[in-house]
């Protein structure tokens, strides 16, 4: 979907279900029961999660952990404000600092609330926690040194030691249902640049 001009039938959708709000995807329309469709990253997920698990649904721990960790990821690892400084300014500087303090942050959760015998969330077993921040974290991998080649998040994991972090990432990487659902690298580089080029063409508020 052109994210930039969302289809009327979407719109009209997305309606049904909040009214007074700007149209946003994702949006989960269940073709058996058109009373709500269903709106909101995390509410689809839960939807989805719940209905998939049955006898097998997380624990409410296990749940809180999953559900802070999907809140809080893309704000761990907050890259943009590292792709709009100028390369070697000091906004660059202190938005890398940023994004290697968030990404320590995602390790040292990873460590103190995952598991210890695999490498997601909780262990083996590719939860909600990997259902909300799975595309995140892939674009995080790709869009970042396919705009900023001197900032590879591979090379700061290793130099860092955030070894857990990378072994979830790599996980991630490998799995198929979640490098299938995006698009391929050149596109998905090319669709921030011309976001970065919208930003930046954009008025400034007074």
């Amino acid at each position: 979907m052109d994210l930039q001009a969302k289809p009327a039938n979407f719109t009209a959708l997305y309606a049904r279900a909040l009214p007074s709000e700007r149209a946003k995807v994702p949006l989960l329309e269940i073709i058996d029961d058109c009373t709500l469709p269903i709106p909101e990253s995390l509410v689809v997920l839960d939807y989805l999660d719940d209905l998939a698990r049955g006898d097998e649904l997380l624990s409410a721990t296990e749940r809180a952990a999953c559900k802070l960790y999907g809140q809080m990821f893309s704000s761990w690892l907050s890259y943009v404000p590292v792709l709009r400084a100028e390369e070697g300014s000091e906004e660059e500087k202190q938005a890398l600092e940023t994004l290697l303090k968030g990404m320590e942050t995602t390790d040292a959760f990873l460590r103190t609330h995952g598991s210890d015998v695999g490498p997601f969330l909780l262990g083996e077993r590719f939860s909600l926690a990997e259902m909300a921040t799975a595309p995140f974290a892939l674009r995080f991998l790709v869009v970042l040194p396919g705009l900023r080649p001197s900032v590879d998040p591979v090379r700061l994991m290793e130099e860092n030691g955030l070894s857990r972090l990378a072994a979830w990432m790599e996980a991630v990487r490998a799995r198929p249902s979640c490098t299938a659902s995006l698009p391929s690298d050149d596109e998905l580089v090319d669709g921030y640049r011309k976001l970065l080029e919208r930003m930046a063409a954009a008025p400034t508020p007074k």
